[in-house]
């Protein structure tokens, strides 16, 4: 039996860490091509954008350091910028609460966050309401052996 990619199997346990959430409740998505109505927000997306690999030692362990997204969305609104840093608050506290995210990963680390507002859609037409952004940045280490890409080695 075929198991998931380690970074898969990461997206899924963030999902997991990340449903249930104050302010964002269930409407959590492992995609980034989510298509998320402003009647859903606000709302998570996890997804994946690189990963780096080293090989570790001579039995060909392997060090994956994968880039890993948390995207907020939410309506335009009074305080927007507040309803953000609430949404970013929620998240690194649900993720470092179990850093490891249920054993997958060996080191977790908020490498950077980002905010902006999303004013048009992908055809170029205004959105109405104004979408807020929040990204967080992390990177999650995982160790596995070479070739097997699905284990994880912790």
């Amino acid at each position: 039996m075929i198991m998931a990619h380690v970074r898969q199997q990461v997206r899924g346990a963030v999902v997991t860490a990340l449903t249930g959430l104050a302010t964002t409740s269930s409407r959590v998505f492992a995609s980034r091509d989510a298509r998320i109505k402003p009647a859903e927000m606000p709302a998570l997306c996890v997804y994946t954008t690189s990963e780096s690999c080293r090989t570790t030692d001579k039995q060909g362990g392997q060090q994956r350091d994968i880039e890993l997204v948390v995207e907020g969305h939410a309506a335009q609104a009074a305080e927007l910028d507040d309803k953000l840093d609430l949404i970013a608050s929620e998240v690194e506290t649900a993720l470092f609460a179990d850093w490891s995210l249920g054993g997958l990963a060996v080191g977790l680390v908020l490498d950077r966050t980002s905010i902006g507002l999303l004013a048009e859609d992908e055809h170029g037409r205004a959105i109405d309401p104004k979408i807020g952004l929040i990204r967080l940045t992390f990177t999650v280490t995982v160790l596995t052996i070479e070739g097997s890409p699905d284990m994880v080695a912790n």
